[in-house]
């Protein structure tokens, strides 16, 4: 049995009640309220993936409490690489580009065929990583708070093309010029 120990004065008991019940009863509740709401966790990326933990990210997009609530609005990276979100505020944030879950559609933005990404909640200090796949455009928003217009914009450039080596018929029998070619002198 736990025993608090108290100096008895006003408000102890409940101050009390609430340092040792309070932390049970989120243990208990918070469950039921996740499961609740399905559409809310995190969708296509984990927190932080082994892959993505070896590697720096090519950016890092700070979340805010105050304007800019994004820091920096909009970026780009090129095709396969990772952008961090850092919660440098006091409040969870997230990112998220899932139309379903956004207040206004347009607020949500993937090119076809990209992965839908959903941070979920980023506690102050966490973070959130995702690897950008399919090259074009992306509109994310934070769930608490896209009203306050808590609003980012990704720019995924492609890969340049990688050249292929051309295959040269060459005549092996004829001495090689190494592509110059020789003009006859003019007459005199």
């Amino acid at each position: 049995m736990l025993k608090l120990v108290t100096d008895g004065g006003p408000g102890t008991s409940a101050s009390a009640f609430a340092l040792v019940f309070l932390p049970l009863l989120l243990v208990l509740v918070y469950p039921t309220v996740a499961a609740a709401h399905p559409d809310e966790g995190p969708i296509s990326a984990e927190i932080v993936s082994p892959a993505a933990a070896t590697e720096s990210p090519a950016a890092v997009v700070k979340m805010n409490d105050d304007m800019p609530m994004y820091s920096p609005e909009t970026l780009t990276i090129k095709e396969g690489q990772t952008i961090e979100w850092k919660n440098v505020g006091i409040v969870s944030h997230s990112a998220t580009n899932n139309p379903k879950l956004a207040d206004n559609p347009e607020h949500a933005l993937a090119p076809t065929g990209a992965d839908i990404f959903n941070s979920g909640a980023v506690m102050p200090g966490g973070a959130f990583r995702h690897m950008f796949k399919v090259p074009g455009r992306y509109r994310y928003f934070c769930l608490s708070h896209e009203k306050d217009k808590m609003i980012g914009e990704v720019t995924v450039e492609p890969l340049p093309k990688k050249k292929t080596a051309r295959t040269h018929r060459e005549n092996r029998s004829a001495p090689s010029n190494h592509g110059l070619m020789y003009l006859p002198e003019p007459a005199r």
